[in-house]
This record gives structure tokens, sequence and C-alpha cells, in this order.
């Protein structure tokens, strides 16, 4: 399960210039990338890449965004980002491993130099056992003896022990 950071604790946001770049998390594995243009007119082509660390696993990736495997980064580009609007970019990950991994998210649109915002993701495992008890005999006679089938199953990405 990937858990979210807590933004007043983990979040560290790095303003340059007039394009301020946000990364906090979804519930579940969705990560949401906010750009906001704090000029008084539009930027244009406003690229956002995020590099994914180890423990994590790309799904998928709203708006076009574009997976490079080979450098672990999705990236976006926007073409036009009005002023004061924000833009919201979501990526879908998977956790491979448990841990805490620290995620960097870089913006850069013409004319401002690029911005970079940091954030850890938890990725945690969990047990989830099921317990199915099913008897032979149904229905079962009063005073007599049955065998029953039990079957646990662990659900989770944790082992039971």
């Amino acid at each position: 399960m990937v858990r979210p950071p807590v933004p007043d604790e983990l979040l560290d946001l790095l303003p340059a210039g007039d394009l301020l770049v946000e990364h906090p998390a979804d519930q579940g594995g969705d990560l949401r990338i906010e750009v906001t243009n704090l000029q008084g007119e539009a930027l244009r082509n406003v690229a956002i890449a995020d590099t994914l660390p180890e423990g994590l696993q790309f799904v998928s990736a709203s708006d076009r965004g574009i997976y490079q495997a080979t450098t672990r980064t999705v990236q976006w580009l926007l073409d036009v980002l009005p002023a004061g609007e924000t833009r919201t970019v979501t990526l879908r990950v998977q956790g491979k491993t448990p841990g805490q991994f620290a995620q960097e998210v870089s913006a850069r649109a013409d004319s401002l130099p690029q911005t970079r915002a940091q954030s850890i993701v938890l990725v945690e495992s969990y047990t989830n056992l099921v317990l199915k008890v099913t008897p032979r005999d149904q229905p079962l006679e009063m005073g007599k003896e049955t065998i029953c089938e039990v079957r646990v199953q662990n659900l989770g990405s944790s082992p039971a022990t």
C-alpha cells in the first residue's frame, strides 16, 4: 500500500521565480503534482518531470504523461499555464518494497528557471487473512461428528507468521 506523505512534515517546496510546484499524495497509489503560475502573464512550455525512486513502480500518468523506463522519469508538457492558475497532473504508482522513498519533482517554463519539490512516499506491507470453514456433512445430524475443511488465505502483501 502506498501512503501519502504528511505535507507539513515531509513536503519541501522550493519556489523559483514565479513557478510553484507542490507534490502531495492522494490515498492509495495516486501522487498529485500541482504547478501554479504566480506570474501576471501566461507561461508557455511548462515542463514537469517526476523521478521515481527504486521502491516505486510506474502504473500510469494523466494528461499525456510519458514514462521513460531508463531514467525512471515521468514527463508532462503543458502548452500554456494561464496567470494565477494551478494545473494538477496525477501519477499512479505501485509499491515494490516497503520503506520510505524520496521522490523529486521539477518544473520549468520558458523564461523561468527550474524549480523543485521533494516528498517522502511511504510504502507499507500488511497481512490480510481470510478464513473459510466448510463442514463436509450438511446438515449435521444431532449427536454425530463431522470433518470441517479450514482454508486460510493471505490476501495481503506481507507474510503471516
